[in-house]
């Protein structure tokens, strides 16, 4: 039984859940984005974010829908693209 998830697993599934969610889960994006954020700090990983759509409201961190994305540190690029291409496949 696998006991950890992978960050770029957990990365790649926060920044498809931040982009693809209903409208109206702006507070679950929220607590999506503030969750990612911190294991990215907590393990050496956090690069930043950008915001998804630039002409929305962004005068909260993360805007108020928070239609943001979580830029893929280097080491994780190759795991990210693993687990980006899993989701097409399935």
């Amino acid at each position: 039984m696998k006991k950890t998830a992978p960050i770029a697993e957990l990365l790649e599934k926060a920044n498809h859940m931040l982009e693809h969610s209903a409208p109206e889960l702006a507070q679950g994006r929220e607590a999506i984005a503030t969750f990612i954020s911190g294991i990215l700090s907590d393990s050496g990983n956090y690069k930043g974010f950008g915001y998804l759509d630039l002409s929305a409201d962004n005068s909260r961190l993360y805007g108020k829908e928070c239609r943001v994305f979580f830029y893929v540190a280097e080491n994780l690029k190759q795991d990210y693209r693993k687990f980006e291409e899993a989701r097409k496949d399935a």
